[in-house]
């Protein structure tokens, strides 16, 4: 695993990348795949450092909030999220 600086978290060296979950689209998803998801999601969920990747906009919130279900069900697992900053200038 590789430390992140300050917060001292311990974050594994790979992870999954739930960018294309929910996103119809580009990547053609269909909600018949949760299913096919939550299997993926369960392998992570049981390694020691389980990692998911996923952002607001993948899928409009459906990456995240399927994330959220799975982790209902299979357990927690660390997540990295970020946000489009979107309607914010950097001219403040």
């Amino acid at each position: 695993a590789v430390a992140a600086t300050e917060a001292k978290l311990a974050l594994p060296k790979m992870g999954i990348g739930a960018w294309a979950w929910g996103d119809s689209l580009f990547w053609g998803y269909d909600p018949k795949e949760d299913a096919e998801l939550e299997k993926v999601f369960s392998f992570v969920a049981a390694r020691r450092d389980g990692f998911v990747d996923t952002a607001e906009l993948y899928g409009i919130g459906r990456s995240e909030s399927l994330v959220g279900q799975f982790e209902k069900r299979h357990g927690k697992v660390t997540v990295a999220s970020k946000f489009a900053a979107l309607g914010i200038s950097s001219s403040v």
